[in-house]
């Protein structure tokens, strides 16, 4: 995965707030949700990402996928994330 789009954002505490100024949406996104952002500046495998946020947050391999790729999924139907073959 890895970011697309022209995005603008800022921290708001614990949280990001960002805006797609192609569409002028806005999302706020929290604490996990911005660090699989930032995970994600650069192409980073699924599994990879899992990995980053499994050890960062000690949480279940299983639980941290079934969280997080419906979460890429949601990005990518909003057109802010695109598969990349590192995640083939």
């Amino acid at each position: 995965m890895v970011r697309t789009g022209d995005l603008v954002s800022a921290p708001m505490g614990d949280e990001l707030a960002m805006m797609d100024m192609a569409s002028g949406s806005y999302f706020v996104l929290d604490k996990v949700a911005a660090a699989i952002w930032e995970a994600i500046e650069t192409p980073t495998a699924v599994r990879a990402l899992c990995d980053q946020l499994r050890e960062r947050y000690e949480v279940p391999e299983t639980r941290c996928e079934a969280d997080v790729i419906p979460f890429l999924e949601k990005l990518a139907l909003k057109n802010l994330v695109r598969v990349t073959a590192r995640d083939r």
